[in-house]
């Protein structure tokens, strides 16, 4: 028995030195493995742009250079992809493993430098389409303006100002999402798990759905404006701060279509 023991703590002793060993040239293989990377594309050849997949932290701002300026820092290069096809700008970054000395562990398990992607867009640029899909890491958005506004799936957090779109569709995943500004146009939201807080102005029909997230609509115009449809479930809807008893047909120019599944839906409009 005791000889199984001493065995035992002989091992135990050897992993932790590899382990030990592994961490310290892992630290370093990593720290020289990030780098920074940089791109320019004429602002008049980009109509598109999609962020892909990706783990990191994305920043759309705005700057007063005639240039659409992309700026990626704290990444693998290898794994970072930047490029425009049939005028659309693509980004992403997903880097599976990150490689400890000569261990290659799973990314998640690992603590290390927080990719940053930051898009600089030239102050009034107006695009076709903007799309942000699923990932994992937070995004601030300055100001955007664009024909087609669409957030689909993703863990974290999306702060969204000064928007200005033709078309809102949203399907959050896990986390917040607050977006403010102005959609002229139809807005198909759905929350998943999670928060959505939208402010400003939504000009169209509305198809607002949720799982088992909460939605917080803060719009400036007229009640009246609307003819609201509801389906609650077991949820909640309430309008202006009242529970809503059921579907009102105001002979509104807008239809607002409200399934609250299992969460809870609020809707201010004054």
């Amino acid at each position: 028995m005791k000889k199984m023991f001493i065995i035992a703590v002989i091992f135990i002793g050897a992993g932790a030195l590899f382990c030990g060993a592994a961490y310290a040239a892992g630290s370093r293989y990593v720290d020289s493995n990030l780098t920074d990377v940089s791109a320019a594309f004429t602002t008049n050849d980009i109509s598109k742009i999609e962020i892909n997949e990706h783990v990191a932290e994305i920043k759309f701002l705005k700057t007063n250079d005639s240039e659409i300026r992309v700026q990626a820092e704290n990444i693998i290069e290898s794994e970072f992809e930047c490029f425009v096809n049939s005028s659309k700008l693509e980004i992403s970054y997903n880097p599976n493993t990150v490689r400890f000395g000569f261990i290659s562990l799973p990314r998640a398990f690992i603590t290390y430098k927080t990719p940053v992607i930051t898009v600089y867009i030239p102050e009034g640029k107006f695009f076709d389409e903007v799309h942000f899909g699923g990932g994992v890491g937070r995004t601030y958005v300055e100001e955007i303006i664009t024909d087609s506004l669409v957030i689909s799936g993703g863990v974290g957090e999306y702060d969204i100002k000064n928007i200005i779109a033709g078309s809102l569709r949203l399907d959050s995943g896990v986390g917040s999402v607050k977006i403010n500004g102005t959609v002229n146009g139809g807005s198909r939201i759905e929350c998943g798990v999670g928060e959505v807080r939208i402010s400003g102005e939504l000009n169209g029909d509305i198809k607002l759905k949720t799982g088992v997230g909460s939605v917080a609509l803060n719009l400036s115009g007229n009640p009246d404006d609307y003819n609201i449809k509801t389906d609650s479930g077991v949820g909640t809807i309430k309008l202006n701060g009242s529970k809503m008893p059921g579907s009102v047909n105001n002979g509104g120019k807008y239809n607002l279509d409200i399934d609250a599944g299992v969460g809870s839906i609020n809707v201010n409009i004054k």
